[in-house]
C-alpha cells in the first residue's frame, strides 16, 4: 500500500557454502544478537512515529486554518480542536516514553561500559534489560500514529481521501507500522511474557507487593491534593497498585496456562503500555517544571488529557479482565481494586482540550 520507494523481493539460498571466517559473531549466538535488532527497531519505530505525527498534525492545521465553511474557517469549530489537542496531546506522550526509554538505555550501557564491557556488548545487553520498554514505545507509537493521520485525513474532508493532498500517501504509508518489527499483538505477548519472566526472577517486584496491596484493599484511598504535579503523581501509583494486583490475580488464576489466554495476556499489558506512558508523560512535566521550562496553561493541559486518556483506556481493560472470569465474584479481587485505585483527578476536560488547540494554532502561526 505504501513505500513504493524500497524493494521487496524474495531470496532463495539453496546448497550455499559460506566460508567461516565470514561467520558474524560467535556461533549459536545469532539469536541473541538478532533479538536486540528487533529492540532496537521497535525503539526507531517508535521516534519514527513522532515525526509522522508531526507531519500529519502540520498538515492538518494549516488545511483547518485555510478551509473555511458557514463563512469562517473550520479550525474555529469545537470539533476539530478537539482532534487538534488529542493529536498534540498524544505526539507529547510519544515523545516522553522514547526519550525517557533512549536515555535509560544510554545510561545504562554507560554504567556497563566503566564496569568493563566493550561499547557492543553494552550496547546489547541495555538492549536487553529494555525489552518491556522497546516492545511499548513500538506498540504505542505506531497505534497513536494511526490515529493521528487518521484525524488528518478526517480534518481534510474529501479531499484528504484523493491522492492529491499529502495526507493520502501518510494514511497508506503508516499502515505497516503495526505490523514490522513484530506485530502489536507478537509485541503485546512479548511485554507480558518478559514482565512474566522478570518477576519470577525478582528483578521486578510484583509478587511481594501483590501480598501487600491484596491485604490493604479494604483501606480507603486517599484524597487527591490540590497540587496538579502531586495529584499525577498519585494517579501514577495508583495505577502501579491496581496493574500490580491485577497480574497477581491473573497469575494465581491461569499459572501455566497464561500464555495460552492470550485476550488476558494482551490486556495486562495494555496495562502495563498505559502505565508507561503516563509516568513518562509526568515525568517529563516534572522535568519542564524543575528546569523552569513549563508553561502551566500548556503542558498541565496535556497532562490532564494524557491522564483521562490513559484513565478511560484502562477502565476499559479491566472491564475486559474481569468479564474474562466466570463471575464477578470471582474476579472480586480485581472489582474491589478498580474501586479503590481507577480513579482521576476532576478536570474539565473539554476546556483542556481547548487550551492546547489554541496553543498549537497560534504556534502554527508564527
Amino acid at each position: 500500500m505504501g513505500f513504493f520507494g524500497w524493494s521487496t523481493c524474495q531470496v532463495f539460498l539453496e546448497n550455499v557454502k559460506v566460508p567461516k571466517e565470514q561467520l558474524l559473531g560467535e556461533r549459536n549466538k545469532g539469536l541473541k544478537i538478532a533479538l536486540n535488532t528487533l529492540n532496537t527497531g521497535r525503539i526507531k519505530l517508535g521516534a519514527s512515529c513522532i515525526g509522522v505525527g508531526k507531519k500529519a498534525l502540520n498538515h492538518a492545521v494549516s488545511y483547518a486554518k485555510q478551509r473555511e465553511q458557514f463563512g469562517k474557517s473550520i479550525s474555529d469549530f469545537g470539533a476539530i480542536q478537539d482532534k487538534i489537542a488529542r493529536m498534540e496531546a498524544y505526539i507529547f506522550a510519544n515523545e516522553s516514553a522514547v526519550f525517557r526509554l533512549g536515555n535509560d538505555i544510554d545510561l545504562l550501557r554507560a554504567t556497563k561500559e566503566k564496569q568493563g564491557e566493550s561499547f557492543s556488548e553494552a550496547k546489547i545487553n541495555s538492549l536487553k534489560e529494555f525489552s518491556i520498554e522497546s516492545a511499548i514505545v513500538k506498540v504505542y507509537g505506531s497505534e497513536i500514529q494511526d490515529y493521528i493521520v487518521d484525524q488528518a485525513v478526517q480534518i481534510y474532508g474529501g479531499m484528504g481521501f484523493s491522492a492529491e493532498s499529502p495526507v493520502e500517501h501518510l494514511y497508506r504509508a503508516i499502515r505497516i507500522s503495526r505490523i514490522y518489527e513484530g506485530t502489536n499483538e507478537i509485541n503485546r505477548l512479548v511485554i507480558i511474557k518478559e514482565f512474566v519472566k522478570k518477576g519470577m526472577k525478582g528483578e521486578l517486584e510484583i509478587f511481594s507487593l501483590f501480598s501487600e496491596i491484596l491485604e490493604d484493599l479494604s483501606t480507603p484511598s486517599a484524597a487527591f491534593s490540590e497540587d496538579v504535579i502531586q495529584q499525577y503523581e498519585q494517579f501514577v501509583n495508583n495505577l502501579k497498585s491496581l496493574t500490580i494486583l491485577i497480574s497477581g490475580v491473573c497469575l494465581q488464576e491461569f499459572m501455566t496456562q497464561l500464555e495460552n489466554e492470550q485476550e488476558v495476556s494482551m490486556c495486562i499489558s495494555d496495562l502495563l503500555i498505559s502505565l508507561y506512558v503516563m509516568e513518562s508523560t509526568l515525568l517529563r512535566v516534572k522535568k519542564l517544571q524543575r528546569i523552569d521550562l513549563l508553561d502551566e496553561t500548556y503542558h498541565f493541559s496535556l497532562l490532564k488529557i494524557i491522564g483521562f486518556d490513559v484513565f478511560s483506556k484502562v477502565t476499559t481493560t479491566v472491564n475486559e479482565l474481569i468479564g474474562a472470569f466466570n463471575s464477578k465474584k470471582e474476579a472480586k479481587a480485581i472489582v474491589a481494586a478498580k474501586s479503590k485505585y481507577l480513579k482521576i483527578p476532576h478536570s474539565n476536560v473539554k476546556e483542556e482540550r481547548r487550551n492546547i488547540a489554541k496553543y498549537v494554532l497560534a504556534k502554527e502561526s508564527n
